[in-house]
């Protein structure tokens, strides 16, 4: 059976490769996949199997596909949701699997809640997806919520390596993207647990290959250490392995990245999130493992605040208190 597997593969993203590692896992009985890619020489690289852009990739030619991973409806999703119509017009059995989904731009909008909705088979990795589907999309269907695909990975163990660069614990791990705006909220929260003697470990997950994140405390080091120890991943990001064993060794998280909170969750750690300060991002870091929060946002930076607080009529104050 020849398997199309379409995703956002290849963009340095250490969750990203982490999901594509865990789908060809699930999958490993197929013998002729394909695998969607920005980057497919660094996919075919990092995964050994064929790989493609999604642009060049032509549906007909399989006989299932699977659209899978991480936050693919959000935004201008078009793409995605594109290429389900397409295989479902030509009978080609379609798979959405342990996708997460956010506010849909409204110039796709139809367009995703068709492409959900004809879909053979629909799985979400949080809750709050299943909210916009059916509050916000009007869609009723059997869709099944289970944990990361990811968190099925067998995880090895980092705890050497951290003593050897960083000494014994406690350990802060701090997952960030470039984004500057939350820098003075976080160096509060960050400088009341140095004062508790914990120490900063930089947890590489999202675009970590990014000069700006370079400087991060520890980085050379632990990335010249677990790249010596994972030396079969030939990418400037480390082993999706390496960083969910890191992971696992961390007395708490201070996270703005969803795999990072997902995994912190899964390993049973208390996760602090950076959000900005609306319902719907409290709600669904909430859901992925966030026990608190710190937001990254000043309350008067209303543009950004209010992203995602009304969408098709969804009431995420009242979503929000329900769940506490």
């Amino acid at each position: 059976m020849k398997t199309l597997i379409i995703g956002s593969y290849g963009n340095s993203n250490v969750g990203e490769e982490a999901v594509l590692m865990a789908i060809l896992k699930r999958f490993q009985n197929l013998s002729d996949v394909t695998v969607t890619s920005v980057k497919p020489f660094k996919t075919e690289a990092l995964h050994g199997v064929k790989s493609l852009t999604l642009a060049d990739t032509e549906i007909s030619g399989y006989d299932k596909v699977i659209v899978g991973g991480c936050g693919l409806f959000y935004g201008d999703c078009s793409r995605f949701s594109s290429r389900i119509l397409e295989a479902y017009n030509l009978g080609i059995p379609v798979q959405v699997l342990n996708v997460d989904m956010g506010p849909v731009a409204n110039s796709c909008f139809r367009e995703v809640r068709e492409a959900l909705r004809v879909a053979n088979e629909v799985s979400f990795r949080a809750s709050f997806a299943q909210v916009i589907l059916e509050k916000g999309m009007g869609i009723k269907r059997d869709i099944k919520i289970e944990e990361d695909i990811s968190c099925t990975l067998n995880v090895p163990s980092c705890e050497e390596s951290l003593k050897e660069i960083y000494g014994k614990g406690p350990y802060l791990g701090l997952s960030l993207k470039n984004i500057k705006i939350y820098y003075p909220n976080l160096i509060r929260e960050i400088k009341k647990y140095l004062l508790q003697g914990y120490t900063i470990v930089p947890i590489l997950n999202a675009w970590s290959d990014w000069p700006e994140r370079q400087d991060v405390i520890g980085f050379h080091r632990l990335e010249v250490l677990m790249k010596s120890r994972w030396n079969k991943w030939c990418s400037p990001i480390l082993s999706p392995l390496a960083t969910m064993g890191i992971i696992r060794e961390m007395d708490l998280i201070i996270a703005h990245t969803v795999h990072t909170t997902l995994w912190g969750k899964h390993f049973g750690k208390k996760v602090i999130s950076i959000v900005p300060q609306n319902y719907f991002h409290q709600l669904a870091f909430k859901d992925l493992g966030a026990s608190e929060f710190i937001f990254s946002t000043p309350p008067g930076y209303v543009e950004y605040n209010q992203q995602c607080v009304k969408y098709h009529g969804i009431k995420w104050k009242e979503i929000m208190e329900v769940k506490k």
